[in-house]
């Protein structure tokens, strides 16, 4: 069973995730171009499209989700801390 998270908490956490999200998008395109990653035809994401997942993984947050992933993103928060994570893997599904 998961752990409640008072209102209150989850605001705060998520407005402290939000300043987060500038220095944090600018650090993941570089490792995008770095390993020439693409989403899709668009190309290698730009700063501000990373912050827009970003800030919508935020805003996804609530008192029933408390981790949302997509695209190698993942935003969590517990009672105990909160974060933003990025993850590259390869999977392989049968």
């Amino acid at each position: 069973m998961k752990e409640k998270i008072s209102v209150q908490r989850l605001i705060n956490v998520k407005d402290s995730l939000r300043e987060k999200v500038p220095d944090f998008a600018l650090k993941l395109q570089h490792v995008y171009q770095l390993l020439e990653w693409k989403w899709n035809e668009k190309g290698v994401p730009t700063v501000q499209e990373i912050r827009e997942t970003l800030y919508g993984l935020i805003d996804d947050l609530d008192n029933k989700v408390h981790s949302i992933s997509t695209g190698g993103f993942c935003v969590w928060i517990t009672e105990d801390g909160a974060g933003m994570d990025f993850t590259i893997s390869e999977n392989l599904y049968e």
